[in-house]
């Protein structure tokens, strides 16, 4: 340390020397507490005031000094003003210094201002002498995020003088004006900012010429042209640090290679060694050469590496220059450090003066080691960390800074938010209104979709492994929009990738969520949120931890022992084993990390929070109903005595099967069939307390416990907190007492035209247990409501637009309890539903305080036409109070909406129907010849048209499929006499139209109930042949069954046969319902998807991303259009010239097959005449979650690009978007031809054009003949076949699909073969077959 006192010393001395040069009559750093303001004051008669404050609270705005000018310190003081919470268009804040006697005739004022941010205005400074007014100095707009030095001289008359400081900001939310060491003396300005330097103990000028400082530093010391950032020794040294020669160890201890290159030609800087050396301790500083001053924090990296004998400490700091150096050190190292190259990180504040960076090391007496460094490099910004918690409890905010290219900003905040019926009333952290948390504010000013991002401080890499990101989020009221979560490189924030997200209302609670977070390189982490439709869109942030270690709770901590009572707490789970020969496998999880599934419990049994854990079987698209997931304890000995079995269950869902438990005797191979504990049915959304008697065994023996799934999606089964006690009974248990709850004072009736400004929901509520929520509408996207008919009017809709949604995700809509009544009502409201993937909308009546039931009372799904239209739903007698639920399921882009919700005493009354276009769609409500279907001649009998139940008993339906009641109306075939079995009916569809390999898929419900069913066929059928496409057999159970049938290789025109074939006795009725035919692919989605975009408006099932502000366009290269650089044939391209500087458009292939294979893309582009636009290619899966795949930007003529996608980036199913972005020049094209999608990996596929695939756009003269007469002959035949052929819609999971030549039935009801997983791939814990267990229990 003798190199930092020597210097100190120094300093000090020429510190007192120079100390009190000039006369001063005001000066003021605001450091004094017993007098902070220094009788500077401010005013009542303008808009703000100037306060007292410190670094630590500038951080919420982000537009305040972040440290004083005095100390540059967070704790340091100064003046500031901040206008963020003034509604007004101009704001003006005055401060005034105190009135002091002048006896000479110039006056020097001299003071540091701060002046940042978007919304500034001007600084003015007055003297006021008696009567008179002066300006003396003013500064406009925004300066810098540094402070700025200035001087004054000014006359000055004997007598009193007073200057004052007025900063006018306009309304913005990131303006600040700050103000520090203000002085005023009685002579001229002359020594300039130096003489405030000498006031503050500054070392005097330099009296040698200074070097240039350095803006940048990057120095790996391998580069001889480097020699000007190569660092400087220290004259006071005791030792200096030496080059490794090139090739040369220094000594044994010294790193063989540098870390530059790896080599052992590579230089770096070391400490010798040193024989003599006879002092306890010697020290030598290396430094870096003088940098230029910063404003704001900066990073110093570099690396290091220390190892061998006696090696003492390795110090690294900043320098001002002419300064001492710290006291404290802000980093150190000391003895060895594990023998590799180590990364160093050092935060360097801002020090407002050039500055450098030194490295000092100490060397033992007898060292025998090595202490070296390498590749320094300073970078911009705070450096990273490996973790991160904080509760916000602090001004600073954990160093989290405000988005500046977003909409609004995060808030720090206590107690209430401020709006009723929204964000929290506590922080998490103390449960109170003094803890503080982050949110943001939907109220005005913000704006419907406004986003607010906040950053966190940059974090290191996580060298391969998973870190564990943990938070509690609170989301309430109405009109809650979206909480993401995102992670991005520190270099590029703008390029960011999901990590989680939510939306909706989840209630007025705290709720936790972890995320695994993995990078290699530095990065931060975004939490983006957006404001809803309405105020009541608070959300709010608190208690964020990230962790280095790997995995998150439960994962990280291993207990490595085997046991029956298991918490389940941990990742081995107590050495439980799945089931090797079951259909899918329990899921290790817990409440915070259930997001990307949302299903299962959302609080575990041991803990009661969502960072407990259980196991659970979630409902998946892959496992057919009635799938078994079982899981095997470890083994229990024979018990002599009685004994007990104790577990806590959750089933909770519209349609949960079973949980059995079963005793399974260890040498038995057989599974055994008869449980010692059973249950099935919806149970409710709370954990229940199990206990199973057991007898006396003479032998070994297993516990199995096997759920069985149902059919609904997000049904789910959870288990916790198992409990084997031997030779004991079953402990006794007491239930707390629920805590209880209000029912609603039920109604008659609630009818809601969306019009009341007071009540806007009419008492209807959103659901928080759904994935997604309605929105207050009003002019967009649907134009107009249905009450007003205009653009004013109000209506309720479910927003679509989201990259973040997922199939089959939904928003749930409840009335107002409704009162039970023995006498049936109508529901009528009016809906909106139209768009390329319009998916369901249902409804269900729902007793108090039941889950929804599996099959809706109402149904309706896709494109229903551009226009408001009238619903109507008979209510049947209640016994019960109940709820009406309106739930829309998700699909991308579409628009749902509903408005002028009526009850009315009795049945509904059977509206006239509007005859629909002969498109295939039927839903028989008025008979089939209204829709063109009709009974085929000369076969043995005719399908008949029927309402309600048929006539015989334990067969047929009882309601039909459209409305759910006995009204409704279905085709169905009697098996009763006179039909005799193997009879056969046939009903045939109008004549329908497709382009072949062309998404095309028919939809259907049937109903097949009964001991003796036969047989449904679909058949495809045109003037020349008929084939068969699909064939569904045997008893299906009492209700409607959906069914998809691919028509894609099928093209022409053609018709659909349905043929009902008798069965072996009168109960055998099977009916049909609510066809339906969609241009889209069913599921089983396609393998390969390719256009060449050669014929207008022929996208094979791509489709441009209509919400974009810019669309693609077809270049005809039949026409003598210009194009500054033409391809040979047509494509698609993006006209600079004619859109918005910096919009996107974006193609969207086709919803792919995934199935974990590697797929190959194959497309042609150019970027031509403007350097700034881009083309992006990015996969999304369907959970929602994008990640780029490749981006070009550049001037580039046609150029042919593959690239092969991953089976992690594809996932299950998947879209491709290509998306060009303009650039700012707004003077350039982007075009795409040829988009091609394959299975498989690039390099085993053919390049296109070559051996397989399609050609390139070029072609012949000839070519192009013949695709102008095809070009006639398809325009001619979609014109009588439709003009909808190229859209496609996401079908729902639910849909079993039937595929072009499977003529095969299975044991699935013979709908067609269903894929069955022995593992379900989204499995979180490994199989433990060959665990090695240390005990039994």
């Amino acid at each position: 340390m003798k190199f930092r006192n020597s210097i100190l010393s120094t300093f000090v001395g020429l510190v007192l020397v120079l100390h009190g040069v000039q006369a001063q009559i005001i000066y003021c750093d605001f450091e004094d507490d017993a007098d902070p303001m220094c009788g500077f004051y401010n005013v009542a008669t303008d808009d703000a005031d100037y306060k007292r404050s410190t670094g630590l609270e500038s951080g919420v705005n982000d537009a305040s000094p972040l440290f004083d000018h005095t100390y540059m310190n967070e704790t340091g003081h100064f003046l500031d003003t901040d206008m963020s919470t003034i509604g007004r268009a101009t704001s003006i804040a005055t401060v005034f210094s105190p009135t002091v006697a002048v006896t000479s005739n110039k006056v020097c004022l001299q003071f540091y201002y701060h002046m940042y941010g978007s919304a500034l205005d001007s600084l003015h400074v007055y003297k006021k002498q008696g009567s008179v007014t002066t300006s003396v100095y003013n500064d406009t707009g925004n300066v810098g995020d540094f402070w700025k030095f200035a001087e004054v001289t000014t006359d000055a008359q004997s007598g009193s003088i007073q200057f004052f400081f007025e900063a006018t900001i306009d309304w913005g939310i990131r303006g600040d004006i700050a103000l520090d060491d203000i002085k005023v003396t009685l002579t001229e300005c002359s020594l300039g900012e130096y003489s405030l330097l000498l006031y503050l103990t500054t070392p005097g000028p330099p009296t040698t010429p200074r070097p240039v400082p350095l803006a940048t530093y990057d120095c790996t010391f391998d580069d001889p042209g480097q020699e000007a950032c190569r660092p400087q020794q220290s004259p006071r040294n005791d030792f200096d640090w030496m080059f490794r020669e090139p090739g040369v160890q220094p000594n044994p201890q010294s790193p063989v290679y540098d870390h530059t290159t790896a080599a052992s030609a590579g230089v770096y800087l070391y400490v010798p060694q040193g024989d003599t050396q006879t002092e306890a301790e010697v020290f030598g500083v290396v430094q870096t050469p003088l940098l230029q001053a910063i404003f704001k924090p900066w990073c110093m990296e570099f690396y290091y590496y220390m190892q061998g004998v006696n090696v003492g400490t390795l110090d690294v700091f900043a320098m001002r220059d002419g300064y001492p150096p710290p006291i404290s050190m802000p980093w150190n190292k000391t003895g060895a450090q594990d023998g590799y190259w180590n990364r160093g990180l050092v935060d360097i504040y801002p020090t407002f003066a050039n500055y450098r960076v030194a490295f000092e090391a100490s060397r033992k007496r007898g060292y025998r080691g090595s202490i070296a460094v390498d590749d320094l490099k300073l970078m911009e910004g705070r450096c990273p960390t490996g973790e991160l918690k904080c509760d916000f409890e602090y001004l600073d905010i954990c160093h989290f800074t405000q988005d500046r290219t977003d909409d609004m900003d995060w808030i720090l905040g206590n107690g209430g938010t401020g709006s009723f019926g929204t964000g929290p009333s506590n922080d998490h952290t103390y449960g109170n209104s003094t803890g503080f948390y982050m949110y943001i504010e939907a109220s005005s000013p913000t704006g419907v979709g406004h986003v607010a991002r906040l950053i966190s401080p940059p974090f290191t890499e996580t060298h391969g492994h998973a870190h564990c990101l943990i938070f509690w989020y609170h989301m309430y009221g109405d009109h809650v929009d979206a909480l993401n979560v995102l992670i991005a490189n520190t270099t590029t924030v703008t390029q960011r990738q999901l990590i989680w997200s939510l939306a909706g209302n989840r209630g007025d609670k705290w709720r936790a969520a972890e995320v695994h977070v993995s990078s290699v390189v530095d990065f931060v982490i975004i939490f983006e949120a957006f404001r809803g439709t309405s105020y009541e869109g608070d959300i709010a942030i608190d208690d964020l931890f990230l962790s280095c270690t790997e995995g998150c709770p439960g994962e990280a901590g291993l207990k490595n022992f085997s046991s029956i009572s298991c918490d389940f707490e941990e990742i081995e789970i107590c050495y439980w084993q799945q089931d090797s020969t079951d259909d899918f496998d329990w899921v290790w999880q817990n409440g915070a990390s259930q997001q990307l599934a949302n299903t299962g419990p959302s609080e575990d049994h041991t803990t009661g929070s969502q960072l407990g854990f259980y196991m659970y079987i979630m409902e998946d698209y892959v496992s057919s109903p009635g799938g078994k997931a079982r899981l095997w304890s470890p083994e229990a000995k024979a018990q002599p005595r009685a004994s007990c079995l104790e577990f806590w269950y959750h089933m909770y869902g519209r349609d949960i099967e079973s949980l059995s438990v079963y005793m399974q005797k260890t040498s038995d191979a057989d599974l055994s069939s008869n449980p010692v504990w059973t249950k099935s049915g919806n149970q409710r959304d709370v954990w229940h307390r199990a206990t199973v008697e057991l007898p006396v065994t003479d032998y070994a023996f297993k516990f199995i416990f096997e759920g069985t799934r149902g059919q609904a999606y997000r049904d789910n089964v959870a288990i916790d907190d198992v409990m084997f006690y031997e030779g004991k009974s079953c402990p006794p248990f007491t239930t707390d007492a629920p805590i209880p709850t209000t029912t609603p004072t039920p109604v008659s009736t609630a009818d809601c035209d969306f019009e009341d400004a007071s009540d806007g929901l009419c008492g209807y509520s959103q659901s928080i247990y759904d994935e997604m929520d309605w929105s207050y509408g009003v002019g967009s996207p649907i134009p107009t409501d249905h009450t007003l008919g205009t653009a004013e009017g109000h209506y309720l809709y479910v927003d679509s637009r989201s990259y973040y949604l997922r199939n089959d995700d939904r928003a749930d809509l409840y009335s107002p309890l409704l009162q039970s009544s023995t006498q049936p009502r109508c529901l009528e409201f009016y809906y909106y539903m139209t768009g390329y993937n319009a998916d369901f909308m249902v409804i269900y009546f729902a007793p108090w305080g039941e889950s929804l039931s599996i099959d809706p009372q109402f149904s309706l799904y896709g494109d229903q036409g551009a226009e408001w239209k009238m619903a109507q739903v008979t209510i049947p007698p209640m016994d019960r109070n109940f709820q009406v639920v309106f739930e829309v399921m998700f699909g991308y882009f579409s628009d749902i909406g509903i408005d002028d919700i009526k009850y009315t005493s009795g049945a509904c009354q059977k509206p006239t129907a509007t005859p629909s276009p002969l498109d295939g769609r039927c839903d028989f409500e008025n008979g089939m010849v209204a829709c063109g279907y009709e009974n085929v001649k000369f076969y043995d009998f005719n399908w008949r048209s029927n309402s309600g139940q048929t006539a015989t008993p334990g067969t047929g339906p009882s309601v039909d499929h459209t409305t759910g009641t006995k009204d409704g109306s279905y085709m169905y075939i009697e098996s009763s006499l006179p039909q005799r079995p193997d009879d056969v009916a046939r009903i045939i569809s109008p004549e329908l139209f497709n382009i072949p390999g062309n998404p095309m898929c028919m939809v259907f419900y049937y109903h097949m109930f009964g001991r003796d069913v036969g047989k449904i066929k679909v058949y495809w059928k045109n003037k020349l042949r008929m084939v068969e496409l699909s064939s569904l057999s045997g008893d299906s159970g009492d209700r409607w069954q959906p069914a998809a049938v691919d028509l894609t290789p099928l093209g022409d025109r053609f018709q659909i046969v349905f043929e009902g074939v008798v069965g072996y006795s009168v109960t055998g009725d099977m009916a049909i319902d609510d066809i339906g035919v969609r241009r889209e692919p069913c599921p089983g989605f396609s393998k390969r998807a390719e256009v060449d975009f050669e014929m207008p408006g022929e996208l094979n099932g791509f489709q441009q991303f209509s919400q974009n502000m810019t669309q693609w366009t077809w270049y005809d290269s039949r026409m003598l259009n210009t194009f500054p650089e033409k391809g040979d044939g047509s494509f698609m391209y993006i006209d600079g010239q004619s859109s918005t500087p910096g919009s996107t458009a974006s193609i969207l292939s086709p919803l792919m097959a995934g199935h974990a294979t590697e797929h190959c893309i194959d497309f042609d582009y150019a970027l031509i005449n403007d350097d700034t636009g881009k083309l992006m290619v990015t996969v999304v899966q369907k959970n929602g979650l994008p990640h780029d795949l490749i981006i070009r930007d550049g001037r580039k003529s046609w150029t042919h690009e593959r690239k092969t996608v991953t089976r992690a980036e594809v996932g299950e199913e998947f879209m491709i978007f290509f998306t060009g972005k303009v650039g700012l020049k707004s003077t350039g094209y982007i075009a795409v031809d040829n988009l091609l999608i394959r299975e498989k990996a690039c390099d085993a596929l053919a390049t296109p054009g070559t051996q397989s695939g399609f050609a390139s756009s070029g072609g012949s003269t000839a070519t192009a003949v013949i695709l102008a007469i095809l070009l006639v002959l398809v325009v001619a035949m979609a014109a009588a076949g439709g003009v909808y052929y190229y859209r496609r819609r996401v079908m729902t999971k639910s849909i079993p699909s039937v595929q072009y030549h499977n003529r095969e039935t299975d044991d699935n009801n013979g709908v067609g073969q269903k894929p069955s997983l022995g593992n379900d791939l989204t499995i979180d814990n490994p199989n433990y077959a060959n665990a090695v267990l240390q005990s039994n229990a």
